[in-house]
Formats: structure tokens, C-alpha cells, sequence
């Protein structure tokens, strides 16, 4: 919750967001309070189910209920959905 805090997610979603990421990584198909399993995902368009093991990658996080391209990219980048440009500490974008 302080990372959304943080970055300047409103504290009446930190319930959905919190208990949406902890269902996508837990094994079980048991809801936490504020989150979703795979029955909600599954009635998407297109469909998918939870992951229900760790994130690869955080881009995943653009899955989970409750994430939106403005929270995942801030909204200062406009919420774009697709992906950015990777940098290297100490590089500059496109030289890493």
C-alpha cells in the first residue's frame, strides 16, 4: 500500500489492487478481500486466467484487476499501454 500511496493511487483502490495481485501470484483459487480470481478474468475479452504463481515480469501486473496503464506507466507518460524504452543505469535511451 505505500508503494501505491506513493505513486499516487487513491486509498479507495488499494483493497482491489492489494488483494487482485496477491490472487494472481497465490497457487489457490480463493478470492482475497478486494480481489479477483481466474472466474473474473475468464469473463474478459479476450479471456485468460490468474496466473497463480510469481510475475516473470512486471509488465504482468498490467493484467491484474485494478492496474491501469496510468498507475503501471504513471500518468505524467500518459498511461501508454505499450512498452517503453528500456535504459541502463547510466545510459541514455536507446544506447543500452
Amino acid at each position: 500500500q505505500q508503494a501505491l500511496r506513493i505513486i499516487g493511487v487513491d486509498a479507495s483502490e488499494f483493497g482491489t489492487i492489494t488483494g487482485s495481485i496477491l490472487d494472481w501470484i497465490d497457487p489457490d483459487d480463493d478470492a482475497h478481500i478486494g480481489g479477483v480470481e481466474s472466474d473474473f478474468y475468464l469473463q474478459l475479452d479476450p479471456p485468460y486466467a490468474a496466473k497463480n504463481g510469481p510475475l516473470d515480469d512486471l509488465s504482468e501486473l498490467l493484467m491484474v484487476n485494478g492496474i491501469t496503464p496510468q498507475i503501471y506507466w504513471g500518468a505524467a507518460a500518459g498511461g501508454q499501454a505499450g512498452p517503453r524504452p528500456r535504459t541502463v543505469l547510466g545510459s541514455r535511451p536507446g544506447s543500452a
